[in-house]
């Protein structure tokens, strides 16, 4: 199957918005831009996966940090070693209607939509808890509600970790992470109404607001000679027990939603 239209068009905003940052910042010491490619759901909730491409981008734009990564960019108003926080723009590409699922794909479409709203990032070495590593403890939590057309609903994503230089070259990050919606959110996505049960012959369903999924993540980093560096990454998400009871999932989709790809970086 093909990937979507509209995945392709992200992925060209996506691009210029790249550049345009970059050509921005002219003055930075340093760029660092970047690709990658990756399979992921169709949809949330999806069990069947399709390939997307997505670029990826940091610089300084004066006093603030703009770290663009695939759908997500994040303006750091605060850019330091031991804190960040600021702004944070995020793609949702919702649901369209020509999915391969023959049962969800008739109910009604979901617009692609931005998700605004603020971050907050920080890291303390777990040497300061009496641990001898020289490993960092990183957390991490965002905000967003929609902004303009598409789902409704306010997300909340929440995620803690570890981040170990094991060589001069080679970094991994391990987090475990969690996210919260409000009952407008997961009504969008997870919710069958009236409407959409008889076109789609699925049983009515109503989404409630709370825990929308957990999840583990793990990304390996290698620099290699020069400016170049690279890595993979894997993640898997489990939908909470309620969201899971879903006809999307539970008769059409899967509770388990697997991404994983390569990326690589380029520094300037």
């Amino acid at each position: 199957m093909q990937p979507r239209a509209h995945i392709s068009t992200y992925c060209r905003i996506l691009t210029t918005l790249t550049l345009s940052l970059l050509a921005l910042a002219g003055n930075a010491a340093a760029h660092e831009i970047g690709v990658g490619v990756y399979m992921k759901p169709e949809y949330q909730g999806a069990d069947k996966y399709q390939p997307v491409v997505l670029p990826s981008a940091k610089t300084l734009l004066g006093p603030v940090g703009l770290t663009l990564r695939g759908v997500e960019l994040q303006m750091d108003l605060v850019p330091s070693p031991k804190l960040n926080t600021g702004f944070v723009v995020r793609y949702d590409e919702g649901r369209s209607a020509d999915i391969s699922d023959k049962n969800v794909r008739l109910m009604e479409p979901i617009d692609d939509a931005l998700e605004v709203g603020l971050f907050l990032q920080s890291g303390i070495p777990v040497n300061m808890l009496g641990i001898d590593d020289p490993a960092l403890i990183i957390a991490s939590l965002d905000i967003t509600d929609t902004f303009g057309a598409g789902h409704d609903g306010t997300l909340l994503s929440i995620s803690i970790g570890l981040l170990r230089e094991f060589s001069s070259k080679t970094t991994a990050i391990g987090q475990l992470q969690l996210a919260y919606a409000d009952s407008e959110y997961n009504s969008a996505y997870f919710g069958v109404n009236e409407s959409d049960s008889n076109l789609s012959s699925l049983a009515e369903f109503e989404a409630d607001k709370g825990l929308k999924d957990i999840g583990l993540a793990l990304t390996i980093i290698q620099e290699f000679d020069g400016p170049w560096s690279g890595g993979l990454t894997v993640s898997v998400k489990h939908f909470s027990d309620e969201l899971a009871d879903s006809p999307v999932i539970s008769l059409r989709g899967a509770e388990e939603q697997w991404t994983g790809g390569l990326f690589t970086n380029y520094q300037f």
